[in-house]
């Protein structure tokens, strides 16, 4: 297949939306620029899984060669069930297969004991499904000045240009090669 007609969608909340930062600085953004294909930005503030369960139709249309698959922090947030998310994120993985499309998954770490539950299970479904996993969308960022806004869970710009380079060297190797 022809370089300029691969697609990767990055499918997930506001962390992949770019929440209050310019559209040029966020990762799905950035990281556009060092492919030689066309990166989609299908990132909704607010989204849970079962809202990207929802919308999983409108994403197929789009006939992504590859799609990183980010949800899971507003599911945490609103009470949603590890068990929930996983039955969600199943679901999405598995209709993106059975389409052709490779996904691959971005979890998080909010350093706090009750997320842990949460790491396993990125962590399972990447094994179970044998697809690409990015354990931690918020590596480098922690303790790093000026990566998080305010509200201590968006990244700014430049929490995003970390996120973007993990993402790169995460997946260049594994989801697209």
């Amino acid at each position: 297949m022809d370089e300029k007609a691969k697609k990767l969608v990055c499918f997930g909340n506001s962390i992949t939306q770019g929440w209050r930062v310019r559209e040029d600085q966020s990762w799905p953004w950035i990281i556009q620029q060092a492919l030689p294909f066309r990166v989609i930005n299908a990132g909704i503030s607010g989204e849970t899984s079962l809202d990207g369960l929802h919308r999983l139709n409108s994403i197929i249309e789009l006939k992504p060669t590859w799609c990183i698959i980010e949800f899971g922090i507003n599911d945490f947030y609103n009470g949603f069930t590890v068990e929930q998310t996983r039955t969600n994120l199943d679901a999405i993985i598995n209709a993106m297969k059975d389409q052709g499309i490779r996904p691959a998954l971005m979890g998080f770490d909010l350093r706090e004991p009750a997320t842990r539950p949460w790491a396993a299970m990125y962590r399972d479904l990447s094994d179970v499904h044998q697809i690409p996993l990015m354990p931690d969308l918020f590596k480098g960022l922690w303790g790093e000045d000026g990566t998080f806004m305010e509200d201590g869970l968006h990244p700014t710009a430049k929490g995003y240009q970390i996120i973007a380079r993990n993402c790169l060297e995460t997946f260049s190797n594994t989801l697209w090669q």
